[in-house]
């Protein structure tokens, strides 16, 4: 998971974006950001590195999972970030459904799919904590309402 330059830095954003949501943001970015950690753990853990052809169906596992997370986060709170983070996801998962369906998908297109959406993901993440990070006059005047 950390062989190339390009697994080094994904992996830098991703826990650089956790532990930012960890540190500043409220407790449903504390909630996904955990789910995401865990999903980073699970995705190293049941990866087949052995066989980049065929579909990573562990890493559909836990993609699923964290979907349900990032649906619960959308669902039980007001945080607009989290609708957005849990389309994106939900793309992502398509990515693994249509490698599953049709093999003909080139594995490099496939895994380079599922690499976009995850940094949608987080950069939804990433902007949402921002929002919750900042003072209360300057979230109101962000969102547009008047004080």
């Amino acid at each position: 998971m950390l062989d190339t330059p390009a697994e080094l830095i994904g992996s830098l954003i991703v826990w650089l974006t956790i532990g930012f949501a960890m540190w500043k943001g409220g407790r449903p970015e504390r909630v996904a950001a955990l789910g995401m950690l865990l999903a980073w753990l699970g995705t190293v853990v049941l990866q087949n590195r052995s066989n980049w052809i065929d579909p990573q169906y562990g890493i559909m596992a836990v993609d699923g999972a964290l979907l349900v997370v990032l649906l619960w986060v959308a669902l039980r709170t007001s945080r607009r970030w989290a609708l957005f983070a849990t389309a994106v996801h939900l793309l992502g998962l398509g990515a693994h459904i249509s490698m599953a369906l049709d093999l003909r998908i080139e594995s490099f297109a496939y895994l380079t799919t599922l690499a976009i959406w995850t940094y949608g993901v987080l950069l939804a993440l990433f902007l949402g904590t921002l929002l919750e990070a900042m003072p209360e006059r300057l979230r109101l005047r962000a969102s547009g309402a008047t004080g």
